[in-house]
């Protein structure tokens, strides 16, 4: 009979439990890597997102800051528009009130000297 000796490359042998050993440890360590590397990842894409919120927020506030600037601005040129306008209005009516007034007196006077005019003959 033959004896056969053991090189360790067989199943079960030392040298195979070695391998596989590390075999385990590298691919744990892979995972760990990759593990480390999807956190640093999503809290890089975070804060990253954090941001571009932020100037985002400040971008709106900016505009919404134009929008109210523009509509003061609008609303005081238009009331000094309607202040200039109501107020022509109101000398336009000042002015023929008072010429309906003198037109009424005219009137009234000549009224008055053809009565007079008239009582006396």
């Amino acid at each position: 009979m033959t004896s056969v000796k053991s090189s360790g490359t067989g199943v079960g042998s030392g040298t195979n439990v070695a391998r596989d050993g590390n075999a385990t440890d590298t691919i744990r360590k892979l995972q760990d890597t990759y593990s480390e590397r999807e956190v640093e990842q999503n809290k890089k894409h975070r804060e990253e997102m954090m941001s571009v919120n932020e100037l985002h927020k400040d971008e709106l506030q900016k505009i919404q800051d134009q929008h109210e600037r523009a509509l003061r601005d609008i609303k005081a040129r238009s009331e000094d528009t309607i202040t200039k306008q109501d107020m022509n209005y109101q000398k336009e009516i000042k002015d023929l009130k008072d010429m309906y007034q003198r037109r009424i007196e005219k009137l009234a006077t000549q009224n008055k000297k053809a009565t007079e005019n008239g009582t006396e003959s």
